[in-house]
């Protein structure tokens, strides 16, 4: 694939999802010609849709916060963008994420306009998810030509049908509840204020009380439900007697109310998380209890607070596994077909906000940690993680088995109405503070070299071979300190570059003098070449060893190699000043101190002196 830009040589800016940039479209510059990319940050691969606008500056990729959060791009993430020719569907087979009837979304799936959507399909037997409307899908099968590991496009013509699997099953639930200490911290922002915060503990109850609103709308599935606290031990709260029981429409109204009251129950103990012993105990209830071909399903709701990977040394072993829960999730799906899916309580920026407002100091066994859900549902063959607050509501808990399909009739995508916001304008412009600081430090280094030149070039060759400072003054603060990186700017930085040119040399200079001389005027004629009208981007990063990808990067890179350059010429005249410079004339010594005699022609050390005693 060809490159577009990566962040060795740009950077990207998070912004609010909304108008052209949301969802799987991502902002670049307005030159940039592909529709398409594949955008690679870890080893993580996310099909994108390129929106070419003018307010976003070359080098600069402006990503959503809602796909940032689902690549989980931080200020160090290294991204890659590449073009991408996508290969157009036959056929797209997605899978029902929610309880919500088969027709009614197929209705809405034809409503969101997948015609022009894009998804990335990977080789076997990695699984590939589109996300409409803010829902994850997953593909349960698709018809690419046979090709994987490319960018596959939705068109009018790909025959599309949503699938609802546990229909005519059931789907047997075990429901692990984060109850350590962490979930007490109320850094979750009710829907019903701004100002009104709830504790994660909370948004947790809150999510499992929808759940059973959804339970309770099934009928005529046989189908068993547990709900489990854990901290780093885990406690059946429902049924009351351990096991599993079976909560649906049928289900007598004391069942459902032992459900809710041991819901209200939920409090945060003071203890830490053990994710790993809670993913082993709930497959043993799902082993012993469960209704034999229904689905099996974890529901973990949690923050994943304090988890650090305690690396590769247990993946496959089964006893080790319990001590690492990626593992043994693994080695649950593999082998048992256990599936698992997670909602991710609170989020970095909640508790950022919540730190600030409270004036708390930040702990690690506080703060925020989905990382682990994520590898979790990533080898549990569930759905991608849910991460919020009270947003987290109706979550992804059907099963899976036999089912229906519904064909969706696939009509043109939604066009992105309206421009950047004004946040995320303010946000591109803000990313530039780090640029033009480089850009003064750069702009000071180039005087300072310059008046050191200026002071050589008149001590050897006299004052007609000084540099024109005036000049140079000028280009610094109109080229090198302005705030403008366009096309315009930068061949007007070249054009006042020429400033920096020093005359010609006498024939007499030393072979080092040359040469520093030459490499100078060769760059800075070179650079003349490449920057006039409309310069070739590649060209001048090719002269400056730099990969360039717009005018506000091929300004420093310049500025960078000018300095370099214009620091060798004058260490090479100070030494040429030091050669040129005669030596100071001897001096005689009497025992007094040092006399200036003015003869030149005595050499070597000064005599001894002489003393006159006096008896």
């Amino acid at each position: 694939m060809t490159w577009i830009l990566d962040s060795d040589v740009g950077r990207h800016v998070v912004v609010p999802a909304e108008g052209p940039v949301g969802g799987d479209a991502v902002g670049v510059a307005e030159d940039v010609r592909p529709r398409y990319g594949l955008l690679i940050a870890g080893n993580q691969r996310h099909a994108v849709t390129l929106s070419a606008l003018r307010e976003v500056p070359r080098g600069v990729l402006a990503i959503g916060d809602d796909l940032a959060e689902q690549a989980g791009f931080g200020n160090e993430t290294r991204w890659r963008l590449e073009k991408a020719d996508p290969v157009d569907l036959v056929r797209l087979q997605l899978e029902l994420p929610t309880e919500k009837s088969v027709e009614g979304a197929a209705r809405a799936l034809g409503d969101a306009g997948l015609a022009g959507r894009v998804l990335w399909v990977p080789q076997p037997p990695e699984e590939c998810w589109l996300e409409v409307d803010g829902v994850p899908h997953r593909v349960r099968a698709l018809d690419s030509g046979g090709r994987t590991d490319v960018l596959a496009r939705i068109t009018e013509r790909t025959v599309v049908e949503v699938f609802a699997p546990g229909v005519r099953g059931g789907v047997d639930i075990v429901i692990l509840a984060d109850t350590s200490g962490s979930m007490s911290i109320d850094d979750i922002v009710s829907p019903e204020g701004h100002y009104r915060r709830v504790t994660r503990m909370a948004a947790l109850q809150q999510a499992l009380i929808d759940l059973l609103e959804v339970r309770l709308r099934i009928d005529g599935r046989l189908s068993r439900v547990a709900l489990a606290e854990f901290n780093h031990e885990l406690r059946v709260s429902f049924p009351r007697g351990g096991g599993m029981a079976e909560l649906d429409g049928s289900a007598p109204a004391s069942v459902v109310n032992d459900f809710r009251t041991a819901v209200a129950l939920l409090q945060p103990k003071r203890a830490g998380t053990d994710i790993g012993n809670a993913l082993h105990e709930a497959a043993q209830l799902l082993y012993l209890h469960g209704v034999p071909d229904n689905d099996k399903l974890i529901v973990l709701v949690s923050d994943g607070a304090h988890w650090q990977p305690k690396g590769e040394q247990g993946t496959g072993e089964v006893v080790q596994a319990v001590q690492e829960p990626v593992s043994l999730m693994a080695h649950l799906h593999q082998n048992t077909g256990l599936r698992l899916h997670t909602i991710g309580i609170s989020t970095q920026d909640m508790y950022r906000h919540w730190l600030t407002q409270t004036r708390q100091q930040s702990h690690p066994t506080s703060e925020p940690n989905h990382a682990l859900l994520a590898h979790l549902v990533a080898v549990g063959g569930g759905d991608p993680s849910t991460i919020g607050g009270l947003d987290v509501l109706a979550g992804y808990f059907s099963g899976l088995g036999a089912g229906v399909s519904c064909g969706v009739r696939v009509g043109q995508g939604r066009r992105r109405s309206g421009g950047l916001s004004r946040e995320a304008v303010r946000l591109l412009s803000a990313g530039n503070a780090h640029d033009q600081g480089r850009r003064a430090k750069l702009g000071a280094d180039l005087a300072e070299l310059a008046g050191r030149c200026n002071e050589h070039l008149v001590r050897v060759f006299g004052d007609s071979a000084r540099l024109d400072y005036l000049q140079i003054d000028t280009t610094i603060n109109r080229s090198i300190l302005g705030d403008r990186s366009d096309e315009r700017a930068f061949t007007e930085l070249v054009r006042g570059l020429r400033c920096f040119r020093p005359r010609a040399l006498p024939a007499d200079v030393s072979g080092g003098l040359v040469a520093a001389h030459g490499r100078l005027c060769g760059f800075l004629d070179d650079l003349q070449r490449l920057g006039r009208n409309s310069p070739d981007y590649a060209e001048v990063g090719r002269l400056t060893g730099e990969r360039l990808t717009g005018p506000g990067e091929a300004i420093v890179a310049t500025v960078e190699l000018l300095r370099t350059l214009l620091g060798q010429f004058a260490e090479t005249l100070a030494e040429e000043t030091r050669a040129a410079t005669p030596a100071p004339a001897p001096q005689r010594f009497d025992v007094n101190g040092p006399t200036d005699t003015g003869d030149t022609t005595q050499d070597g050390p000064p005599p001894p002196p002489t003393f006159r005693f006096v008896e």
